[in-house]
């Protein structure tokens, strides 16, 4: 025992007694295409593209804006949509009309000069209508909130992903403990969440609403393709992984596993995703 005591002593001196600078040389890393791109019936499309630093490049920002690329956009039928740079949003806006359909695929296909070609393609899900919406007033924890009541029906048999949110004037947030809004999923005033506990089912959701000074509500149901889904969940799961896991006690932890936020492109990080969206407005309560 006495042995292994002097031997363990003799090798961390050692190590401590032996710390001199080293020169560290990381190799740059790869330059990638960051591209972000939705669809959705009667919504125009907008294709935002940027080039990402390296992590030890040294230079000042995170992404660096790409105006030269050849943007194009196929449906299932031959027909093409051309993409121009607008300086005025910094995105790629369509020079040319496309129709988009609920059921449609559509391929997107972005050359940048110098890169690799990007390829990307979307399903344009149907549209989820809300059926009704019931609302009326609640106290609850001595707040005077309305209650929500939005009822829908999920098609049966397939697989279903929503996104739900509300707008308001200044003030967007709404509160619930209903069950299928998985709170994992919240970030400040929307939720997604798959049809797993629901499918085919009519349903109700249950939300308390703050009002200000609004003078009306949206509610908004989007039902989105797979790709959007799983989008969303995954930058979810990273921005939970720097919560501490005690209620109310905010802590970053660094040496916590980063978690890979999910991308449908080839040769490109970002996303390229569909939704379709159904939107009822009510007047505020008097």
């Amino acid at each position: 025992m006495v042995r292994f005591i002097l031997l363990f002593t003799i090798a961390a001196s050692t190590l401590y007694s032996c710390q001199e600078p080293v020169d560290l040389y990381l190799e740059e890393g790869e330059r990638k295409i960051v591209a972000h791109g939705y669809l959705s019936p009667g919504v125009q499309a907008e294709i935002n593209l940027e080039l990402s630093f390296p992590y030890n490049s040294g230079d000042g920002g995170d992404t660096e804006e790409i105006t030269n690329a050849v943007v194009k956009l196929n449906d299932q039928y031959g027909h093409t949509q051309e993409f121009s740079y607008n300086d005025s949003i910094r995105s790629y806006l369509p020079v040319n009309y496309m129709n988009i359909l609920p059921g449609d695929v559509y391929d997107l296909k972005v050359k940048v000069p110098g890169y690799d070609s990007v390829f990307a393609r979307t399903r344009i899900p149907s549209k989820i209508k809300i059926d009704s919406i019931r609302h009326y007033p609640v106290t609850v924890d001595y707040r005077e909130l309305e209650r929500y009541e939005i009822t829908f029906s999920d098609p049966p048999n397939e697989e279903n992903f929503y996104f739900f949110y509300t707008i308001g004037g200044s003030y967007n947030h709404f509160y619930s403990d209903d069950p299928l809004l998985q709170w994992d999923f919240v970030e400040k005033d929307y939720i997604v969440f798959s049809d797993e506990i629901i499918d085919g089912q009519k349903y109700t959701i249950v939300i308390d609403y703050f009002f200000n000074s609004e003078d009306s509500v949206s509610i908004h149901l989007q039902s989105l393709s797979p790709e959007a889904y799983f989008y969303f969940q995954s930058i979810d799961a990273q921005h939970n992984i720097h919560e501490f896991p005690i209620e109310n006690v905010e802590l970053n932890i660094p040496i916590a596993q980063p978690f890979q936020i999910f991308t449908n492109l080839e040769n490109a990080v970002g996303i390229f995703a569909s939704f379709n969206s159904d939107v009822k407005t009510l007047p505020a309560p008097e």
